[in-house]
């Protein structure tokens, strides 16, 4: 719930990697090969799901903003944004998810306040495509949480 003392955060789409705006999920059969899941595919665009994951997992009671989608309702042009890159979101041959990119924080005036790269791995439980997408999940949870601790320390 939105506290009268939390300015909000605008959580622009996250922006992801060419290879994963399909709807397969995509797996590291090489250091240099990759390939897209003809059919393990996502329910929806990773782009909104990312971006829905990031919003509420950021919504946090000690969080020091309240993230929000941009929308017209808002009069938005003098609110901070956040933009997550997603430039790695698969699994590899060596069985490990990995979350990998950077995100940026820019305030009302569209100066940068904040950005960073991060890369998290976490193993595969067994072989499979739901222990895939359930490391997936535990390596995002690893990077939300992460950016959630930055950003407690902006104001």
């Amino acid at each position: 719930m939105l506290r009268k003392e939390q300015p909000i955060l605008l959580i622009q789409p996250v922006k992801v990697a060419g290879y994963l705006a399909g709807e397969g999920i995509a797996y590291q059969t090489s250091p240099s090969e990759i390939v897209i899941a003809q059919n393990n595919l996502w329910a929806e665009s990773l782009s909104q799901q990312l971006t829905e994951r990031l919003v509420n997992q950021l919504r946090k009671p000690k969080a020091n903003y309240w993230p929000m989608y941009p929308n017209a309702s808002l009069s938005s042009g003098k609110m901070p944004r956040l933009q997550l890159n997603i430039s790695r979101f698969d699994g590899d041959y060596q069985g490990n998810a990995t979350v990998a990119g950077d995100w940026m924080l820019v305030d009302g005036n569209g100066d940068i306040v904040q950005s960073q790269t991060f890369f998290a791995q976490s193993p595969l439980e067994h072989e499979g495509y739901q222990a895939l997408v359930n490391a997936l999940s535990k390596t995002l949870d690893k990077v939300i949480d992460a950016l959630g601790f930055d950003l407690s320390k902006t104001k």
